[in-house]
């Protein structure tokens, strides 16, 4: 899963602060959009329908560009500066290789230990300190113990 990011220096930056709400809401759906399916900021026109809830149109696109945003691009559009603030597609695919890698090897390690512990025999603790619900012992469930209520005898 990626995420795209919204700078705070965008509350400030005239270029976010001319856009109507729609072109704003188009435009960081363009963002979202463009890092999960990691596209690196192109944007082809058939996918505009899913960037705003009434469905963005070329218009929108062309609003986009005329605010320096966006430029057109074959049959779409592409967000300029999408490296100045998004993750490109390459390194999160490279980041998610590291991550699948990582964790096979903590499953091969854990697996290697399961297979590698000694057995044990039964009543014998798993662990130090490991309570396995079988007390060595008499059982005195329910029985009273002489002495134990001296506390409550009034003096």
């Amino acid at each position: 899963m990626t995420d795209a990011r919204l700078p705070g220096r965008w509350l400030h930056d005239p270029a976010m602060e001319s856009l109507t709400d729609r072109l704003w809401r188009v435009h960081t759906g363009a963002l979202m959009w463009s890092n999960d399916h990691g596209t690196d900021g192109l944007i082809p026109r058939r996918t505009l329908r899913l960037l705003h809830p009434d469905g963005a149109t070329p218009l929108d696109g062309q609003g986009l560009v005329s605010a320096g945003l966006w430029a057109s691009e074959g049959d779409g559009f592409r967000v300029l500066g999408w490296a100045l603030t998004q993750s490109l597609a390459a390194d999160v695919e490279h980041q998610r290789e590291r991550n699948r890698l990582k964790n096979q090897t903590l499953r091969e390690r854990e697996r290697q230990k399961r297979t590698a512990a000694p057995e044990r025999s039964p009543g014998m603790p798993a662990a130090p300190g490991h309570v396995t619900g079988h007390v060595v012992g008499q059982d005195r469930t329910g029985q009273d113990r002489q002495g134990q209520d001296r506390h409550l005898r009034r003096r």
